[in-house]
């Protein structure tokens, strides 16, 4: 921190975890070394990568920690924080690009709110067409991060940052949904997440069909052991929620997988249940079509469609997982 014509100038340090980063690494690193000032630093965080990540960090001007072993994003952020000695943590991702008026915002948005923890951004979605499967996933990340309010209680794994005081670390027990864990034991403790619509990043993050649907069942799976786990059971009838999956997006899962149930039997009501699928997600396909067209709204109805099904899916199967786990902790101790 430093004092400049009155004003408090926050530093800040840029902690990008990476595994296996080569392939967006370079420019994501060009992006924040062409930003920041000399009161920043970069701190990359080599988690036991196996292609030419450490080779291309080392040609830039960065603190880069080795870690001999793979443990996650969660503990590589962390291992980032413990050796950070200024104001502002910022997380962002190796295969994401930022801008200098993210730098300011991020900056600046903390001078002025000193009451404010944390603050997450968006997928920013301009000139970014990658293909269908990563152009829907940007979109649909986009549409329900817009969806939320300004108070939230998670954070966009991608790019968020949070304070060095009162830091709170990731949690390194289960991955990929350690953004949703991670919000909700920052509002547990009292703190403030913001979602700022200004706040928006690129994600250079290619999908294929395959990559896809194993990212969403991972999710799901990992999402379904961490509701169990931390037991947010209340989340389903309250105002409360636990990430950023509303109710409505839970009832659109329930709902596919009854269609897809009923249909051979019951096609006429499976036909009504698909329709109420419809229009329970109508804001999301209006704003597909708004963004994309015609065409692109058409295949995104069938895909999304899909998807729901393969939450459902995921989400058995971590509630399986949890439970299996569970018991074998169980008789485990029984034994001991």
């Amino acid at each position: 921190m430093k004092i400049l014509a009155g004003h408090v100038i926050l530093s800040i340090s840029f902690i990008i975890p990476a595994y296996n980063a080569e392939k967006n690494l370079r420019e994501c690193l060009k992006a924040i070394t062409a930003l920041v000032s000399l009161d920043d630093e970069i701190i990359l965080v080599n988690d036991a990568s196996s292609d030419s990540t450490q080779k291309i960090a080392s040609q830039h001007n960065c603190k880069i920690i080795n870690l001999q072993k793979n443990g996650g994003a969660a503990h590589a952020r962390n291992h980032g924080a413990k050796i950070s000695s200024k104001d502002i943590l910022v997380f962002i991702d190796s295969d994401v690009l930022i801008s200098k008026e993210n730098i300011e915002n991020v900056r600046s948005y903390f001078q002025n709110n000193e009451n404010i923890q944390t603050i997450t951004a968006n997928v920013d979605l301009e000139n970014l067409q990658l293909g269908f499967f990563t152009d829907f996933k940007n979109l649909y990340m986009n549409y329900i991060i817009s969806a939320g309010s300004l108070s939230v209680n998670y954070v966009y794994g991608s790019f968020c940052a949070t304070r060095s005081k009162n830091y709170t670390p990731w949690p390194e027990e289960i991955r990929l949904t350690e953004d949703s864990l991670w919000g909700y034991q920052q509002k547990k403790s009292g703190f403030t997440i913001h979602s700022l619509s200004e706040l928006k990043v690129k994600h250079l993050k290619e999908y294929s069909l395959k990559s896809l649907i194993r990212n969403d069942f991972l999710i799901s799976s990992f999402f379904a052991r961490a509701f169990l786990g931390f037991n947010r059971w209340n989340t389903l009838y309250s105002k409360e929620s636990f990430g950023h999956t509303s109710k409505l997006q839970k009832i659109s899962v329930i709902l596919s997988m009854i269609v897809l149930m009923i249909s051979p039997i019951a096609p006429f009501l499976s036909l009504g249940i698909f329709i109420l699928w419809f229009v329970i997600n109508i804001r999301f396909f209006q704003f597909l079509f708004l963004q994309r067209g015609v065409s692109f709204s058409l295949k995104s109805i069938a895909w999304y469609f899909f998807t729901s099904i393969n939450y459902f899916i995921g989400i058995c199967h971590g509630f399986c997982i949890y439970f299996m786990e569970k018991t074998n902790l169980t008789e485990e101790r029984e034994i001991a």
